[in-house]
């Protein structure tokens, strides 16, 4: 994590030299003015309105910190003297660039991103009112989402504790670099919900889509039965035992061979979730047979048996197969 945390912040100068303040890195700021107990004193008296910090103040030193070393140079012979002025600084640009969220992050990694790049701010000699647009502008540009966006120390150690298999791979700096420049375009491959759920409503139709992904998103005894067995498996978390919080766990025992205990296990499961999806689903029709009776309500191939009202049945649904390879 300390690699890792180094590379981020060696990222973050990079562009904050680039696009913001090129001439940064030709005359760095002494490593000495760095004054640990007056910024602490300083942040104590931070006014951020109504907002609230998501960062302990000992965690806001060390990006601080951590920031300013890989922004600044061991001098033996210095011009810059007036530490004091850099903590002052510093505080003025956290506050000024803290209230510009728009709400696109979470506290703790706005936060993060508003840390890196204040210190950058001051290791550049940037003035807090006249230079605060293009360094609000970079902050928005890096902290909002797509191609753009720059992550935080913390968005790498969320997304690593997902892959434990990288730990293997990051025991020297330069493999953490690797590993670390790669990951969130690893992670940008991923599919996010919402194209998911596009995905179950072109496969099922509209009706029936919604019935999956309410199931999906719903926690489970024989989920919970399956998870605790594979390593440990989110236990503790929110919505844990439910197929979607354990997508991960569902692909690589899909990956697995057919002989595979953990394949077997998740087959089952997937099998069972469709057949109670499916008797669900024609209780809804039955129930309601003139709203599924609209276009695209159900599966292309799937039609309503209307010989009876008290007999109306989803023709195609009732051996759930359709269902289970459309959640696979």
């Amino acid at each position: 994590k300390q690699y890792q945390s180094q590379y981020v912040a060696l990222l973050w100068r990079d562009f904050f030299a680039t696009e913001v303040a090129p001439k940064m890195l030709e005359k760095p700021m002494s490593r000495s003015l760095f004054m640990d107990s007056e910024i602490e004193t300083n942040f104590k008296l931070v006014d951020l309105g109504k907002a609230k910090l998501g960062l302990e103040l000992e965690s806001m030193l060390g990006i601080f910190k951590e920031t300013f070393e890989a922004s600044s140079v061991e001098l033996s012979n210095s011009t810059d003297t007036d530490g004091s002025s850099m903590v002052d600084t510093l505080s003025r640009w956290f506050e000024a660039l803290h209230k510009t969220n728009t709400g696109g992050l979470g506290h703790e990694h706005w936060d993060r991103a508003v840390c890196r790049t204040a210190m950058l701010a001051v290791a550049a000699r940037l003035d807090p009112v006249k230079d605060l647009n293009g360094v609000a502008q970079f902050l928005r540009k890096h902290t909002a989402g797509g191609d753009d966006q720059t992550w935080t120390a913390h968005h790498y150690n969320k997304e690593f504790e997902k892959i434990p298999e990288l730990k293997e791979l990051t025991n020297t700096p330069f493999m953490v670099q690797i590993v670390t420049n790669i990951l969130p375009h690893l992670v940008s491959n991923e599919r996010p919900e919402s194209e998911l759920k596009s995905g179950l409503v072109i496969l099922l139709g509209e009706g029936v889509a919604e019935v999956v992904w309410s199931a999906l998103r719903e926690a489970r005894d024989d989920v919970s039965k399956v998870v605790k067995k594979v390593e440990g498996a989110n236990e503790g978390k929110e919505g844990a035992f439910s197929v979607m919080a354990n997508l991960g766990e569902l692909q690589k025992a899909l990956d697995a061979t057919q002989q595979d205990a953990g394949h077997k296990k998740w087959v089952g499961l997937i099998q069972q979730l469709a057949q109670d999806i499916t008797v669900s689903v024609e209780a809804m029709v039955k129930k309601n047979t003139t709203e599924w009776e609209k276009a695209g309500k159900m599966p292309e191939g799937c039609e309503l048996s209307l010989s009876t009202s008290s007999s109306t049945t989803a023709e195609g649904m009732s051996d759930a197969g359709i269902v289970a390879q459309a959640m696979v």
